[in-house]
């Protein structure tokens, strides 16, 4: 549930951008894909735009010049999605290049509406089954609450009867009160108890 949250919720370094670039109206056919060359989409901030435009093809010997275009689509922080054109072999060593030099993010350009569709439709699936087994869950903590209150207040009774017969004796003579504590005075209320048990 966690990863394909992220897919769908995420920043624009973890989200899946085909429902972002569907949402922008481009096509799958706008990206360069073949044997030799592919698309890349770089994850620009708003403050590294200029670095980027002047920088990004001196990154690698084969980046296709002028290739990189921004794809209108900006996130809540500012940052950009801009595309690159390479050649396949030279990726790795682009991404590495990107990330150390130009501090930006590239990811691969995984263009795929179906897998999309299905991954957002089993989503919205999850999440109505999440918040379902929630609400369920929450009854049931309401209801087992209170049995287990009072099965914590009966163990509580039982050892403090123990602790008197052992201490006094029998027949027990002893009285049982219990104390509402106000807020940040619980350390001066145990340390009145054990100085009266030490005298």
């Amino acid at each position: 549930m966690s990863t394909i949250q992220k897919k769908h919720e995420g920043g624009l370094n973890t989200k899946d951008l085909t429902g972002a670039l569907k949402e922008k109206g481009i096509e799958e056919s706008y990206f360069v894909k073949s044997h030799y060359l592919t698309t890349l989409i770089a994850i620009v901030g708003k403050n590294q735009v200029k670095q980027w435009e002047t920088g990004y093809e001196a990154l690698e010997e084969f980046v296709i010049p002028r290739s990189s275009h921004p794809l209108g689509i900006t996130d809540n922080e500012g940052n950009q999605l801009w595309t690159v054109a390479l050649f396949r072999k030279n990726v790795d060593s682009f991404k590495t290049k990107a990330r150390s030099i130009l501090k930006v993010c590239v990811r691969d350009c995984d263009y795929n509406i179906k897998a999309y569709e299905e991954d957002k439709s089993r989503f919205i699936e999850l999440t109505e089954k999440t918040k379902t087994a929630e609400g369920e869950l929450m009854k049931n903590c309401e209801i087992i609450y209170g049995a287990l209150f009072e099965c914590v207040m009966h163990i509580k009774v039982l050892r403090i009867h123990v602790e008197c017969v052992l201490r006094w004796g029998v027949p027990p003579k002893y009285a049982m009160c219990a104390f509402r504590v106000r807020r940040y005075y619980e350390s001066k209320l145990i340390g009145y108890c054990r100085q009266r048990e030490e005298s």
